[in-house]
C-alpha cells in the first residue's frame, strides 16, 4: 500500500515563523543602533587611547622695532655699527634766538628816531645754505651816520643772528641804537639783563654777555660799531 508524505505540522510553521519574526526584530535593533551611532556628535566620539583637546584661542604677536643689527646683514656688522652711530650722534636742529622773529626786530625799527626811515628788502639766500636774510638800513644823501640791521634766520620764526651797524655816529648814539635793537631781540625771554645799561657801559671797549639763549656782543671802532646777537646753539 502507497503512503502519502507527512504534512507539515501546524506547530512546526508557526515556530519557524517565530524565529523569523525575532531574527527581524534583532536586525532592525542593530540597524537603529548603528544609525544612531552615525549620527552622535562627531566631537564626542574619540579613538581609544585619546583625550579630547580644545584648541588654544591665537593670541595676537606685536614687532618690536627692528635694531640696525636686525636690519642689516649680519656679515656686515660694521656698516651697521656706522649707521647706528650716526643717527644717534646727530646735531639737534637748531632754535634760533628764544621767542624771537624777524618782524620783532624789523617791524619795530621805525620807532627808533633816525635822520630818515628805515627801508628794508628780502628775505635773499644767505651765506649759510637754507638760510634767509633781511636787510633794513636808512639811506641818506647827506654824510652818516648811517644806520643798518641785518637778520638771519632758518625762516621768519627762527632768528639765528641779529647784526646792527652805526656808521660815522657818536660814542652816545651808537650806545642808544644798540640798546634799543638789544632790547627787541631779548623781548621775547625772560633775562633779567638790562641791554641798554650793558651796551652803554660796554660800546666804548667792546663786551660779550650771554642771555635769554643768545650771545650779545659790541666792537668795533670810532668810524663804525657793531652790535652782534646770535642764538647760543649757533656757537
Amino acid at each position: 500500500m502507497h503512503r502519502m508524505p507527512d504534512e507539515p505540522r501546524p506547530s512546526s510553521r508557526f515556530g519557524k515563523a517565530c524565529i523569523a519574526s525575532l531574527v527581524a526584530s534583532v536586525a532592525l535593533c542593530i540597524v537603529l543602533l548603528a544609525t544612531v551611532w552615525v549620527v552622535r556628535d562627531p566631537g564626542q566620539r574619540y579613538a581609544v587611547g585619546q583625550e579630547a583637546t580644545t584648541p588654544a584661542p591665537a593670541t595676537p604677536t606685536t614687532e618690536s622695532p627692528a635694531s640696525p643689527s636686525a636690519i642689516y646683514p649680519s656679515h656686515f656688522p660694521e656698516l651697521s655699527e656706522e649707521l647706528f652711530s650716526a643717527s644717534a650722534s646727530a646735531e639737534p636742529v637748531p632754535r634760533g634766538i628764544p621767542g624771537l622773529r624777524v618782524t620783532d626786530v624789523l617791524g619795530n625799527l621805525y620807532r627808533f628816531p633816525v635822520g630818515g626811515r628805515f627801508v628794508c628788502r628780502g628775505p635773499v639766500p644767505g651765506d649759510e645754505a637754507g638760510s634767509n636774510l633781511w636787510v633794513c638800513s636808512v639811506p641818506s644823501e647827506r654824510p652818516p651816520p648811517t644806520y643798518e640791521v641785518i637778520v638771519v634766520g632758518d625762516d621768519p620764526r627762527t632768528v639765528l643772528w641779529v647784526r646792527a651797524t652805526v656808521r660815522g655816529a657818536s660814542e652816545e648814539a651808537a650806545a642808544e641804537f644798540f640798546g634799543y635793537v638789544a632790547g627787541l631781540c631779548l623781548h621775547g625771554t625772560d633775562e633779567p639783563l638790562n641791554s641798554e645799561a650793558w651796551v652803554e657801559a660796554n660800546v666804548a671797549s667792546g663786551g660779550q654777555v650771554f642771555a635769554g639763549g643768545a650771545e650779545l656782543s659790541v666792537y668795533g671802532t670810532k668810524e663804525e660799531r657793531t652790535l652782534q646777537v646770535v642764538a647760543s646753539d649757533r656757537l
